[in-house]
């Protein structure tokens, strides 16, 4: 109910919407949206407002033209609001569509996730888990780690997603992840655990070919300021490490390549030579220990909790219970992160 009253709000002016005089309530909509909604009317709206055109939406969904557009009619009709402004070029969605389109996306997200549970217990999957993981967590610790857990699970599924620390925590305190990896946070949640299993520092990588290896001590750090590098993200921990650095040195390098987030971009670019780049060691790990990157540095300004799991005191899932002691025991008597400066 208190969702819908901030789907629908009151419109500037102050007077309620109505539908034949009668204000128009939250609890009427919901009732009429249980009554005459279906999951396709919800795909059909978010088509159009995202295409806006009934004509490409139908086409995208595989339906007639006419019944799609009557299913919209139909809908604005049932639930008294109107959803759609309608112009010469197509659709555009009234302010009310727009409220509601990231909750309609929710609700078709949701619906997905249901259908994947159902197909796994159908080919025999004894449950599902749904894991959260950042970058560095994804390649330090779940990447070594799976393939034995999932030998050991057979009839367990795992989803994984990779994404930002923030959007993790959010996606979690709502209930989207069974658990996530992230680095150790400020303060622990309520209610939930936080397991640390690996430690992790930034380092400063090339290519094993890369012309600074001709350079030692502190004529390194100054070759360092006239190398090409790949920056961290403003918003990222490791672009404030990269600050901290250049800092120290007294003075910030000329030649920016590139600024990217993409890990699956920079490396081909590590690899040719072309670039430095400052990085958490645990996402360039396997490329340092088969010997495709190398360390250049080790700032010392900047330090990184460790990454970790971080999940619900009371598991209710047995899987992740194995799942969390599996981590545990694999990563109890890990030591400090390899790899020394070459």
């Amino acid at each position: 109910m208190t969702i819908l009253s901030a789907v629908f709000p009151v419109p500037p002016d102050g007077a309620p919407d109505t539908l034949d005089g009668i204000p128009l309530l939250a609890s009427t909509v919901f009732n009429r949206l249980l009554r005459k909604g279906r999951l396709h009317h919800l795909h059909l709206l978010v088509a159009v407002a995202e295409l806006g055109s009934v004509h490409r939406a139908a086409e995208q969904l595989g339906m007639g033209q006419p019944a799609a557009t009557r299913a919209v009619a139909d809908l604005e009709a049932a639930l008294g609001v109107e959803l759609f402004e309608r112009h010469a070029r197509g659709m555009r969605p009234t302010h009310a569509c727009r409220d509601i389109l990231p909750l309609l996306r929710s609700i078709l997200a949701t619906a997905s996730e249901c259908a994947s549970a159902l197909a796994a217990s159908a080919a025999g999957a004894s449950g599902m888990l749904r894991l959260g993981a950042i970058s560095p967590a994804t390649t330090g610790i779940l990447a070594p780690a799976l393939p034995a857990f999932l030998f050991s699970q057979p009839q367990l599924r795992l989803d994984v997603v990779e994404d930002k620390r923030p959007a993790l925590q959010a996606g979690f305190a709502d209930g989207l992840y069974d658990a996530i990896l992230v680095r150790r946070p400020p303060e622990i949640a309520g209610g939930t655990v936080f397991l640390p299993l690996l430690s992790d520092r930034i380092v400063v990588v090339a290519s094993p070919r890369h012309s600074l290896w001709q350079q030692r001590g502190e004529t390194r750090e100054v070759a360092l300021l006239a190398a090409e590098w790949a920056v961290p993200p403003l918003d990222s921990e490791t672009h404030v490490a990269f600050e901290a650095y250049f800092d120290r040195l007294g003075a910030f390098p000329q030649k920016v390549r590139t600024i990217t987030r993409s890990f699956a971009l920079l490396l081909p670019m590590l690899q040719a030579s072309a670039v430095v780049a400052m990085l958490p060691q645990q996402l360039v790990q396997t490329w340092i220990a088969d010997g495709s990157l190398a360390i250049v540095s080790v700032p010392a300004e900047h330090a990184l909790p460790p990454l970790g799991i971080q999940y619900a005191e009371q598991p209710r899932k047995q899987g992740l219970a194995s799942l969390v002691e599996f981590l545990r025991r694999r990563y109890e008597a890990a030591k400090p992160v390899p790899g020394d400066v070459r």
